[in-house]
């Protein structure tokens, strides 16, 4: 069975990657309160290997990442599990670029940070229903 890959779908599991600790709690936080089951990675490699192991349902992904960045990651997650393509990803970032890197990895929507939480958690449950 070696190479076998398994992941595991379960409705309604998002993946937040964010290396910003108070960042993050506060999207894990606001999404839980809606019920969503969230999964969080800190830094891209982190994140690689998550969603590779726990197919999420929906990302969202900030943009600058240690490690590897947030374009690299979606690269190389959809490279490896070709499904991923269909995940959708919603971007949440300070970089001046991220509508233009957003575009071109083909994000759902890209938030500029500061960023309103409860229009992210509105989007992403719009995403998921």
């Amino acid at each position: 069975m070696l190479g076998l890959h398994l992941a595991f779908t379960v409705k309604r599991r998002v993946l937040v990657i964010e290396d910003d600790p108070d960042g993050r709690r506060l999207i894990v936080e606001a999404l839980t309160e809606r019920g969503i089951d969230v999964i969080a990675a800190v830094d891209g490699l982190h994140a690689l290997r998550t969603a590779l192991a726990v197919s999420p349902s929906v990302v969202v992904l900030d943009l600058a990442l240690p490690e590897m960045d947030g374009a690299t990651f979606v690269q190389q997650w959809r490279e490896r599990y070709p499904e991923a393509r269909g995940v959708p990803v919603v971007v949440v970032s300070g970089k001046s670029d991220a509508s233009e890197i957003g575009t071109r990895i083909g994000a759902r929507r890209v938030f500029k940070k500061p960023f309103v939480v409860d229009e992210l958690v509105n989007e992403v449950s719009r995403v998921l229903n």
